[in-house]
Order: structure tokens, then C-alpha cells, then sequence
């Protein structure tokens, strides 16, 4: 039987600039999607370690975090800088 429940996309926009993060996330909550917000790379892999997300929205510049491809296969604790 075909499963036809609609689920909410849950995004996480990890971003140092507020302004940016915050307009990300409101325009993202109008069109529908689930947000949640982290203000720099510590607290986005404490949300990644206790939830799911289907899309992740990254600072290409992180503070507390070392510069890696998103799709790297690096554990999470491998991008703490030392």
C-alpha cells in the first residue's frame, strides 16, 4: 500500500551572521519548511548529534570548526579545531 503521509522537510541553517541565518530561516518557515538555527559549528553538530535533518544550510567559513568539504567522510569530532 502506497504510504501517502506528508512529512515537513526539517532543515538546519548553521551560520555565524544572525542577520543572515535569521532571514534564511524565516523566508525557509514561510515556504513550509521545518527550521532549526545554530550560531556556529558547536552548536550544529550538538543539534546533528540529537535530531535528523533532511537538508543542511552551512557557513562555508565556521567558527570552532576546521574548513572540510560537507561531504567529506570525517567524523563530527574530527572538525573541532585543535
Amino acid at each position: 500500500m502506497l504510504n501517502l503521509v506528508h512529512t515537513v522537510p526539517r532543515l538546519l541553517i548553521i551560520d555565524d551572521d544572525s542577520l543572515l541565518r535569521g532571514m534564511a530561516a524565516h523566508t525557509l518557515r514561510h515556504a513550509g519548511f521545518e527550521v532549526m538555527e545554530a550560531e556556529d559549528g558547536i552548536h550544529g553538530l550538538a543539534l546533528i548529534e540529537k535530531s535528523t535533518f533532511d537538508l543542511l544550510l552551512l557557513d562555508v567559513m565556521m567558527p570552532h570548526l576546521v574548513s572540510r568539504p560537507s561531504n567529506s567522510s570525517a567524523q563530527p569530532g574530527e572538525f573541532f579545531k585543535d
